[in-house]
């Protein structure tokens, strides 16, 4: 099933060729995200997927998506080193610079994705926000 509407795909075709940041809720990494990735790589067919290298849930289907496809994939790492404060805002704010387009997947829950919405709404950066409710299976796992 399509998560994706007929005017976030239409959005996504308008920005061929560009880069793609992926952010998303931990707590979502099933076959829906996956699903949803795949749909926009393929009505956006961005130059590379953008993302942050630790997390799980919804940044690991992305890099797992780059490596099935194989797409170029920019992943960007917390510097807790030279900005212990605000390290994930500051991870966030590397792959926004490095983006041309941003596709948050939200559980609808999670702060960290809320605020990677509000930072993408600040740059001005076009974005596609799509909510998927946590799988239970997923959850008690």
């Amino acid at each position: 099933m399509p998560n994706l509407t007929t005017d976030q795909l239409t959005a996504l075709a308008l920005a061929t060729g560009k880069r793609l940041a992926v952010f998303g809720s931990r707590t979502l990494d099933d076959d829906r995200v996956a699903e949803t990735i795949l749909e926009a790589v393929d009505a956006m067919k961005p130059a590379a997927i953008v993302t942050a290298a630790e997390p799980h849930g919804v940044c690991e289907v992305a890099r797992r998506v780059a490596a099935a496809l194989p797409l170029p994939l920019h992943l960007h790492f917390l510097d807790k080193a030279h900005r212990s404060a605000g390290a994930w805002h500051w991870r966030s704010v590397a792959v926004y610079r490095n983006a041309d387009h941003v596709l948050l997947i939200h559980d609808g829950e999670s702060q960290g994705t809320s605020n990677e919405l509000a930072l993408a709404i600040k740059m001005k950066l076009p974005y596609i926000y799509i909510k998927l409710e946590v799988d239970i299976a997923d959850a008690d796992a």
